[in-house]
């Protein structure tokens, strides 16, 4: 991915230009815009258009973007930013992993009966 600081535009690496109108519908953070560096609104509208893009799955990107936010892009330095689309890929594979191990432990739990409680 390239980000661009001064035009606030983002490129994967196919040059395909990464744009906020799809996640502004899903959750309007920053009609401003996107930003990177800190932990604010348009981070986490970035963060949402990124899972977008390379999900396409409108419930996993607004499940984990502020996950995407605070681990990733709001540590990106306030400047032009280039790196590899497979660090984003790698991520999300993480988190569908974590997902996934969440949904199987969730359904090997025993049902506590309210006397239990």
């Amino acid at each position: 991915m390239k980000l661009n600081y001064k035009t606030k535009q983002v490129f994967d690496d196919n040059n395909v230009e990464i744009t906020p109108e799809k996640s502004l519908k899903l959750q309007n953070h920053s009609p401003d815009g996107f930003n990177w560096g800190y932990t604010g609104s348009g981070p986490a509208q970035l963060s949402l258009a990124v899972l977008l893009h390379f999900t396409k799955d409108d419930k996993f990107s607004l499940a984990h973007y502020q996950d995407l936010k605070r681990e990733l892009i709001g540590h990106f330095p306030m400047k032009d930013w280039d790196f590899p689309d497979l660090l984003i890929l790698k991520w999300i594979d993480i988190w569908k992993n974590i997902d996934e191990l969440t949904k199987q432990v969730k359904l090997k739990q025993p049902k506590l009966k309210s006397k239990e409680i």
